[in-house]
């Protein structure tokens, strides 16, 4: 056969032939069945002298030689650049199907091809494939292209030719298949489809994308291309401040929510905590990135490192505080403490290896962000409620999670306290270098009207604009003043504005309802933190009655309750704006605070309703 045209059984590569014929060739030597394929090599411009020429000898070489055993072929592109593992070019050039086998018919087919390169200056090789009467047609995502899972695979099929689903005017059927459950699959070719490509997936070492059609009448399967699938893989293994300079014009990651929040706040010019983004690919057992200093700003004690993408690993969010051990010391003052945890891996680098190695296996990308941690005065919330303000705050960390009590204040428009409510508060959780510390405070959580107004303001941005915002801050304190920075943010919309007058009367989240008084004690800080790390709940169950729940605190652990059964909640004490609270309003489940918990008889039924005016006792009584 003429040197410019081959056969599978030849040679090809990716800079003579194009990629796709490079990619075909791949199945072929991996015994992946393909239909008869012959390859060009990448023709002269369609402007060079020498275009026709070389077009006419390489179309009269394959139709004196080639070995096809039906007369009409399909006539592919094959760039250059097309098919590559950062860009597919899927669809920008021209394929021609149930093409005639004679030297007209392909000689145009052939003209066409080139031409739709030539637009671009891609240079172009041509693939030539005996056609397939397919009675299904589709593309194989060997991994997951939206959640980057190396546990599922995606088919997206049709009844027919699949020009039309590859070009995008056919949506066709999506079945997103979980890889462990192959077996019991009942359709016989999309089995053996999904086996192939996840066998194919492995020998290639990453996620590909495979065109294929099952045949007419035999019920063959035969693949027509294969690719790297792109937009998984990161284009590189890097470590990144999370900064709009940095960041800003990465899709993939700018969007995820921590990265979003710290993006968002530096164009607002609102102080949050520095913050390191490591992309990293899964390909292999190892870390892939040697390990790397970062360098810490003026306030940082230690660090929090989040798996973000992945979300979820499990079922769960991983994360770990780590830190420099011989730092601890230093940084408490007396001994009233008692240290709960140490870190679980040591420096932020053991804990970057050590959460990779829970991810590796399940996702082919992997986003840490390494946020640093401040030891503050307070820590809080703060939202607009209506045309006021409202802030809690407490000592140490967690404490939007609902474990301790908080000080609330009330403030307007013009940032004059119209209520105070300020508590003492008997311990706290502080995080020192990755240690989680308990520690005795027995003090007055307090703000002066000054340092009041002060946090409005370094916060007003998001307090005037977005009036369903919940933001959770921290206040440090520097040479006699406060410095407010930001933690997080999270949306309130569901759930209206909390009215003055239950604020001051002790009403979380309005609502009605009766059932028997059940006494739950308080959590273990243990449980309430790995509620919060998970970001789904449990369902207790069903018990067969209504129940009304007397706690201690809104402690985020207790979401497991907030089930059918769920008539209302009871607290002794607690805030307003933590995460418990704000879910109990968006399901409109009624909740008080402030209660004298020796009112009442566990086992016994009381009825609740917000509506009735007067003080928390009196929304609550006996049946």
């Amino acid at each position: 056969m003429e040197n410019n045209i081959l056969g599978s059984e030849s040679e090809i590569t990716q800079e003579e032939f194009g990629g796709k014929a490079f990619g075909l060739k791949w199945l072929f030597d991996n015994k992946i069945k393909v239909p008869k394929t012959y390859f060009a090599r990448v023709f002269p411009s369609e402007n060079s002298s020498d275009f026709e020429s070389y077009a006419n000898s390489t179309v009269s070489a394959l139709i004196e030689n080639a070995a096809f055993s039906k007369n009409r072929i399909a006539v592919r592109s094959s760039g250059i650049t097309e098919d590559g593992a950062e860009e597919s070019k899927a669809g920008n050039y021209k394929t021609k199907l149930n093409v005639d086998f004679d030297k007209d018919s392909v000689l145009g087919a052939v003209r066409e091809v080139v031409h739709s390169g030539s637009r671009s200056g891609e240079k172009m090789g041509v693939v030539f494939q005996e056609m397939v009467d397919a009675e299904i047609s589709g593309v194989l995502f060997t991994s997951n292209p939206l959640t980057y899972s190396k546990k599922e695979c995606v088919v997206n099929f049709r009844h027919g030719i699949g020009e039309a689903l590859v070009s995008g005017t056919d949506k066709g059927e999506n079945r997103i298949v979980e890889k462990e459950k192959i077996g019991e699959i009942n359709e016989d070719w999309l089995k053996e489809v999904c086996e192939i490509g996840i066998l194919s997936e492995t020998k290639f070492g990453k996620p590909l994308d495979m065109e294929f059609a099952v045949e007419k009448g035999s019920g063959k399967l035969y693949f027509l291309q294969c690719r790297p699938a792109t937009g998984i893989l990161f284009n590189e293994n890097c470590v990144k401040k999370v900064s709009v300079s940095e960041i800003g014009g990465n899709k993939k990651i700018k969007s995820l929510d921590k990265i979003a929040m710290r993006l968002a706040a530096e164009k607002r010019g609102v102080m949050v905590s520095p913050a390191f983004a490591v992309c990293v690919n899964c390909l292999t057992d190892e870390f892939p990135i040697e390990k790397t200093e970062l360098e810490r700003s003026e306030f940082c004690t230690g660090y929090n490192v989040v798996v973000i993408l992945p979300k979820l690993t499990d079922s769960k969010i991983l994360r770990s505080f780590a830190g420099e051990k011989q730092n601890v010391s230093n940084a408490i003052a007396c001994n009233r403490y008692g240290i709960r945890t140490f870190p679980e891996h040591g420096n932020v680098f053991a804990t970057l290896k050590a959460l990779y190695e829970k991810v590796k296996d399940n996702s082919w990308i992997c986003t840490m962000i390494i946020q640093e941690i401040f030891d503050p005065l307070y820590t809080g919330i703060v939202r607009r409620n209506g045309d006021n303000f409202i802030l809690e705050i407490a000592r140490g960390h967690f404490v939007a999670k609902g474990i301790f009590p908080m000080s609330r204040y009330i403030i307007d428009e013009n940032k004059t306290v119209l209520n105070r409510n300020e508590i003492v508060q008997e311990k706290c959780i502080r995080l020192i270098e990755g240690c989680r510390i308990e520690q005795k405070c027995g003090e007055k959580i307090s703000l002066t009207d000054s340092e009041i107004s002060s946090v409005i303001s370094a916060f007003s941005s998001y307090l005037t604009k977005e009036k369903s915002l919940n933001l959770e801050i921290g206040i440090l304190k520097k040479g006699g003043k406060i410095i407010p920075y930001l933690i997080d943010v999270t949306d309130e919309q569901k759930s209206a504005n909390v009215q003055e007058d239950d604020i001051l009367n002790g009403v979380i989240s309005r609502g009605s309802g009766k059932g028997v008084l059940v006494r739950l004690e308080r959590q273990s800080l243990d449980s309430s933190l790995d509620s919060h790390f998970k970001d789904s709940f449990v369902d207790n169950g069903e018990t067969g009655r209504k129940e009304i729940y007397l706690c201690d605190v809104p402690d985020i652990a207790l979401k497991n309750r907030l089930g059918k059964n769920c008539a209302g909640f009871l607290f002794k004490e607690g805030s307003l704006l933590c995460h418990l609270s704000v879910l109990l309003r968006e399901k409109g489940i009624p909740a008080l605070v402030g209660i004298d918990e020796n009112r009442f008889s566990e086992g016994e039924i009381y009825e609740i309703d917000t509506s009735v005016s007067g003080t928390c006792e009196k929304k609550v009584w006996k049946i």
